[in-house]
């Protein structure tokens, strides 16, 4: 699985770009590496976020994980299949190409309206994971305060059609309590 962040971190790379890991996998892996949690949740997919300004960048983008990489293209422009797995990725533009409210349509989906509200501050303050040692890799992982905003904002925006955005908000949620002292937090009174 290693090689899928690997690939992806290269292939943003060469646009100039940087991606930003978001979603379950973002959350299962701080909360193992930076808290020592264990919890899984099963996922068929890894979501990376990458700033972009131009539609004809995240073009170049896909084509490069697809004839560089060895990614499957799928029907939905933003989603590519990992060589040999039934596991795919996602990979969510944000950036320029939204609007003032922070929503953008697919170019050829125009029906079909994304919000990235909050992606920015997602990468503003996201936490720096090594991925591996040799080769030397780190990647940036979204805070998981920052995602559980992140699921609310999508659940408002698709609530109509996907329920799990507010399952994975209350998922993320529950487990909050555990992380680093947030229980003393929680109960003690402020000075």
């Amino acid at each position: 699985m290693r090689a899928v962040y690997h690939d992806v971190h290269g292939a943003t790379r060469s646009i100039g770009a940087e991606c930003l890991l978001v979603g379950a996998t973002a959350r299962d892996m701080v909360y193992e590496a930076a808290f020592d949690l264990d919890i899984k949740r099963a996922t068929a997919d890894i979501d990376f976020a990458v700033h972009i300004d131009t539609w004809d960048t995240f073009a170049v983008l896909i084509t490069s994980l697809v004839d560089r990489y060895g990614f499957t293209r799928t029907d939905f422009e933003h989603r590519l299949k990992l060589p040999g797995s039934s596991i795919w990725i996602d990979v969510i533009p944000f950036g320029a190409i939204a609007d003032k409210d922070g929503k953008y349509r697919w170019p050829h989906d125009p029906d079909m309206e994304i919000s990235i509200l909050g992606f920015q501050e997602a990468m503003d303050s996201a936490i720096t994971c090594q991925i591996s040692a040799d080769p030397e890799l780190q990647i940036k992982v979204v805070h998981p305060a920052v995602l559980v905003m992140l699921k609310i904002f999508s659940w408002r925006d698709r609530q109509r059609y996907k329920t799990t955005d507010a399952q994975d908000a209350g998922y993320a949620m529950s487990y909050y309590i555990r992380l680093d002292d947030n229980q003393q937090r929680l109960y003690d009174e402020p000075d």
